[in-house]
C-alpha cells in the first residue's frame, strides 16, 4: 500500500498549488505582451445616431430636438472623427417597417453630413429586428426592402449600405438570399454587414454567433465584414480580452479578401445582463484584437468599428487614439 502524505504536508501542497494558480492569474494579462507591436488602426468606422439623417417625422416620433444635429454641430463631429482615423460612418437609418420599407431621410441633412466629412464614406445603417419587423423568409418583404435599399443607394451622398439584422442564427439561408439580392442593386457601391463572432463556450447563445462556414458564406457576398465583438455577458475582463484574441485569429483565417472592421464597445448598458461595461470596453477589447492580429502575421490595414459615437466620451476617445495610426 502506498504511504499517505502526512496531513500537514498535504495541506501545504494544496495551499502551494492554490497560491501558484492565484499568482499565475494575477500575472496573466492577455494581450499586454503584444501591445508594443500594435499595428496602428489606420482605417476605422463608427456608428452614428439617426438624427444626422433623420427627417421631420422621425424627430416628431422620437421627441428629439433637431437642434442637437444642427449644421454647426458637424464641425465638432468632424474633429472627433479625424482624431479617431474614421473613414466609414454608419448613420442609423433603421428599423425597416413591417413591409420592408427603410425610414425616410432629410436630403439637406444628408448633404450637409457628406460635405462636413469629406474624407469619409457615408454608409447608412439599415435593417432592424428579426423579432419585430424584419421577415427574411417573406419574399415580398425582401423585395420591398431591396427596392427601398436601391432607392437609397441611388442618392448622390450615399457610398454604400451597412446591413444589421438582430438576432440572426447561423445558417440562415434567407439572409444569404437577401445579400445576393442587395448586390443586384448596389450600383457598384459598398455592401457592408454587421456580423456575429464565432461560437464560444463562454456564451452559448446560437442566435448571436455564426459558425465559421456560415461566416465564410456571408463574407463572400459582401465587401466589408464588421464583427460585433461584444455583448458576451462575460464578467471577467481578462477572459474577455483572451476571447477577442481567439476570435480575431479565427476570423482572419476565415474572412479572406474582405475588409474587416473590428466592432468594439464604447457604451454602457449596465445592468442589461448581456454587457458589463467594466469588462467589455475599449481598454479590454483593443489589446485582444491586437494580440490576435499579431499572432496571424496579418499585413493588411487594420480597422476598428466603434459602437457608438453618441455614447463615446472624451476618455474613450483618448483611449482609442492611443492605438490609431498617426498621420
Amino acid at each position: 500500500m502506498k504511504p499517505r502524505l502526512p496531513s500537514r504536508r498535504r495541506v501545504f501542497l494544496w495551499l502551494l498549488g492554490i497560491a501558484f494558480v492565484v499568482l499565475a492569474y494575477v500575472l496573466w494579462e492577455p494581450g499586454s505582451s503584444t501591445l508594443a507591436r500594435a499595428p496602428g488602426f489606420a482605417y476605422n468606422g463608427i456608428w452614428l445616431s439617426h438624427g444626422w439623417l433623420g427627417d421631420a417625422p422621425w424627430f416628431t416620433r422620437q421627441g428629439r430636438d433637431p437642434g442637437d444635429f444642427a449644421p454647426e454641430k458637424l464641425t465638432a463631429l468632424g474633429r472627433r472623427l479625424t482624431r479617431l482615423n474614421v473613414r466609414d460612418v454608419f448613420p442609423h437609418l433603421c428599423p425597416a417597417d413591417a413591409q420592408g420599407r427603410i425610414p425616410g431621410w432629410d436630403a439637406t441633412r444628408a448633404a450637409a453630413l457628406k460635405a462636413a466629412l469629406p474624407g469619409c464614406r457615408i454608409i447608412p445603417w439599415i435593417g432592424g429586428s428579426a423579432e419585430k419587423t424584419v421577415d427574411l423568409a417573406d419574399r415580398e418583404w425582401r423585395r420591398t426592402f431591396v427596392a427601398s435599399a436601391g432607392a437609397l443607394l441611388g442618392q448622390p451622398w450615399v457610398d454604400g449600405i451597412h446591413l444589421n439584422i438582430e438576432p440572426l442564427p447561423s445558417g440562415n439561408l434567407d439572409f444569404l438570399a437577401l445579400l445576393e439580392e442587395l448586390r443586384g442593386v448596389a450600383r457598384g457601391k459598398m455592401l457592408s454587414v454587421a456580423a456575429y463572432p464565432p461560437p464560444t463556450l463562454f456564451h452559448p447563445h446560437p442566435e448571436v454567433h455564426w459558425d465559421l462556414a456560415y461566416t465564410r458564406a456571408v463574407a463572400e457576398q459582401v465587401d466589408q465584414f464588421v464583427p460585433m465583438l461584444y455583448d458576451t455577458a462575460l464578467v471577467n475582463r481578462k477572459l474577455y480580452t483572451h476571447l477577442l484574441a481567439g476570435w480575431t485569429r479565427e476570423l482572419l483565417a476565415t474572412v479572406e479578401g474582405r475588409k474587416i472592421l473590428w466592432g468594439v464597445p464604447a457604451y454602457d448598458d449596465a445592468g442589461s445582463g448581456y454587457h458589463h461595461p467594466e469588462v467589455e470596453n475599449i481598454c479590454s477589447a483593443i489589446p485582444g484584437i491586437i494580440a490576435g492580429i499579431n499572432a496571424t502575421g496579418f499585413t493588411g490595414i487594420p480597422g476598428l468599428a466603434i459602437y457608438s459615437e453618441w455614447t463615446l466620451d472624451e476618455n474613450e476617445v483618448a483611449d482609442i487614439s492611443r492605438f490609431v495610426a498617426k498621420p
